[in-house]
């Protein structure tokens, strides 16, 4: 089966298997709408990168019925599935990566991007932030969950055994471990919390903090 997408997992059964992979995926999504929700930006406009099936903008427009939602994913059949999802949603659909979309100036209150850009190399990352950023207006906020690494590389591989160890629990092969431990650095590239931070503060967020974090994820928003 033909993935069409960078994660591991064929895109048909992506809904049906992310939760057995990715440790509190569900509260993942649950944050971000509370998060929105405090900020006080439930109607305005809001951009989901690497939207996948459309998850993330099936719950929220259940919460925001006001928002109005574009959403952008480089895999076209992630996309098919995000519209059928949403059917009957008014909203924008694009085929494309975070890094390849053009800015939209100061259109968006809300931006989020939900396990999709650990797979950018920096330069892809870089430019990703900095879309994110010129797009967003002022006071809005960039909301996104990644992989990161540790700080200590030598803890690298005891955590991802750790992770890999949930996914054989929740009905992943005991023999796809060590594939599993080999995508990171080849098939994705996660960087570490504070160059997150880093990122983010030298494209220009006034402010930025780590909301989440559990096994090798991390979650943060950052103001413009």
């Amino acid at each position: 089966m033909k993935n069409d997408n960078a994660s591991p997992m064929a895109y048909c059964e992506y809904d049906a298997q992310i939760a057995n992979s990715m440790p509190y995926y569900r509260e993942f999504l649950a944050q971000i709408l509370d998060i929105v929700q405090q900020r006080g930006l439930a109607e305005g406009e809001w951009l989901d990168l690497g939207c996948g099936t459309g998850s993330l903008a099936a719950l929220a427009h259940g919460r925001f019925p006001q928002a109005r939602f574009t959403l952008a994913d480089p895999s076209e059949n992630m996309l098919k599935l995000a519209g059928e999802k949403l059917a009957g949603l008014d909203a924008d659909y694009l085929c494309a990566g975070s890094e390849e979309l053009p800015a939209f100036p100061g259109r968006f209150q809300v931006i989020t991007a939900v396990q999709c850009h650990h797979y950018l190399r920096p330069e892809g990352r870089e430019k990703a932030v900095q879309t994110a950023f010129v797009s967003l207006k002022d006071g809005g906020i960039f909301l996104y969950f990644e992989n990161v690494v540790p700080e200590e590389e030598a803890l690298l591989e005891f955590e991802l055994r750790r992770w890999a160890r949930y996914r054989v629990e929740h009905g992943f092969p005991a023999d796809g471990v060590e594939d599993f431990l080999a995508r990171c650095g080849v098939n994705y590239f996660p960087i570490s919390v504070p160059a997150h931070l880093d990122l983010l503060r030298r494209t220009g967020f006034r402010h930025t903090r780590v909301f989440w974090q559990s096994y090798l994820q991390a979650g943060i928003y950052a103001i413009k």
